[in-house]
């Protein structure tokens, strides 16, 4: 549950860290629209073959190797916005966080089952999707 707070916490406060320095940088809402647009069919793309790979893989290899991923774009997203093009840099930073969202996103929901043994499925993801709206509000907060 921690885990999926924190990431729900990280994720979505980098979109809105992205969408508010893009604004603040001149770029106006259409630069916002295009990253989320560009970000969406990432995903819609991704997501099938995150699919897959969580079930070839260890989904808690996944999961880490994703986050480990997600954190350093975020990390290599900063340090190039000093130096290039806000804009097109959010965007190639999008395109990769979000292959790894995915990858993250889709091993952490495929263990639930494996985390939870013995409870009622339908509670435990109940429990984790409520935990990971918690952590979309918190970072909206704290943003």
């Amino acid at each position: 549950m921690a885990s999926t707070l924190s990431a729900a916490i990280g994720r979505n406060g980098y979109y809105i860290a992205c969408a508010w320095t893009l604004v603040a940088a001149g770029h106006g809402s259409a630069s916002v629209a295009t990253l989320l647009a560009i970000v969406s069919v990432v995903e819609l793309i991704a997501s099938p073959l995150a699919g897959v790979a969580a079930d070839r893989f260890d989904r808690r290899r996944m999961n880490v190797v994703a986050d480990i991923g997600r954190f350093a774009i975020m990390v290599a997203t900063a340090f190039s916005l000093l130096y290039m093009e806000v804009f097109a840099t959010l965007c190639a930073s999008a395109v990769l966080f979000s292959i790894c969202d995915r990858a993250a996103l889709t091993a952490s929901q495929a263990m639930i089952p494996l985390m939870t043994r013995g409870a009622d499925p339908v509670t435990s993801n109940s429990s984790v999707f409520f935990v990971m709206q918690i952590g979309s509000l918190g970072a909206a907060l704290i943003s």
